[in-house]
């Protein structure tokens, strides 16, 4: 219960400042893999191979994608609280740690709440859709560090 309180505060939080015209430097690459990082093909996939039924799949989609709406907001709400804050300067490496831990939270509260409770399948699907995703540094075009 005290997750969804803070979930609902970060969001109230986020909401506000949105509204408020905080500006954003998160590039548009790192935006788009926060809102999409969960596409119903490999969500299903995922789903799939955990036998999760079929008939609840349309729904895990869509609390995914309605949550998943939210996740620049809750990203700049909490990163403004870090120090250093990732996403100012953006710090690529730390930026896309933050965010899938975000994406995990949102994944794991929507599976609990359709009755899949194996943490250890949660976290299997998870690595699953994760390791569908682009690598977020050839998606944003930045050089590796340890290569330079």
């Amino acid at each position: 219960m005290y997750k969804y309180l803070l979930f609902f505060f970060l969001l109230s939080i986020g909401i506000q400042q949105e509204c408020a015209g905080v500006v954003s430097k998160v590039p548009p690459c790192f935006k788009k893999m926060q809102v999409n990082f969960f596409e119903r093909a490999i969500v299903e996939k995922a789903l799939n191979l955990h036998l999760v039924s079929q008939s609840s799949w349309a729904l895990i989609n869509k609390n995914l994608n309605r949550r998943s709406s939210v996740v620049p907001i809750q990203m700049e709400t909490i990163a403004k609280r870090m120090r250093p804050n990732p996403l100012s300067p953006f710090d690529i490496e730390e930026a896309n740690k933050l965010l899938i831990e975000i994406l995990f939270t949102i994944f794991r509260n929507t599976m609990i709440e359709m009755n899949f409770s194996s943490e250890s399948g949660i976290r299997e699907m998870f690595l699953f859709i994760q390791s569908h995703q682009p690598d977020i540094k050839t998606l944003c075009g930045v050089a590796d560090k340890k290569s330079s």
